[in-house]
């Protein structure tokens, strides 16, 4: 039988992650799937790898990404980091959610007044 070793990064050890985050049971989650919990639980332990239709779906009611799903969410790359990003700012409550919005806004705001502002500089 073949050893299977957990690097956290991987796909079970990320559903599990994520199920667990939404207070999902392996029932509950086999059950807005449409599937068994027996399923849930092999993918879950790496012995079975979902269509990538199921992990669409499975990462819709996760509310996570199939990028977070596969490990693939660590920094790096810019679209990678907004995807870990966008998993942490959905565990906030809607309130503190939508002033964490409003900073980034004004930040990103400003970085590009910032720019505008070099880049004129330099016309002169």
């Amino acid at each position: 039988m073949e050893e299977r070793v957990e690097n956290g990064n991987d796909l079970g050890s990320q559903v599990r992650k994520h199920r667990e985050k939404l207070c999902y049971t392996q029932e509950g989650l086999a059950e807005k799937l449409g599937m068994t919990s027996i399923y849930i639980s092999l993918i879950e332990c790496g012995k079975r790898v979902p269509k990538l239709e199921t992990l669409i779906r499975m990462a819709t009611i996760l509310n996570t990404s199939l990028d977070s799903l596969a490990g693939r969410g660590m920094p790096g790359n810019p679209s990678n980091q907004m995807s870990v990003i966008m998993d942490k700012l959905k565990e906030l409550p809607q309130v503190k959610q939508e002033k964490m919005i409003d900073m980034f806004v004004a930040m990103v705001d400003v970085e590009a007044e910032y720019d505008f502002g070099e880049k004129e500089k330099k016309r002169k």
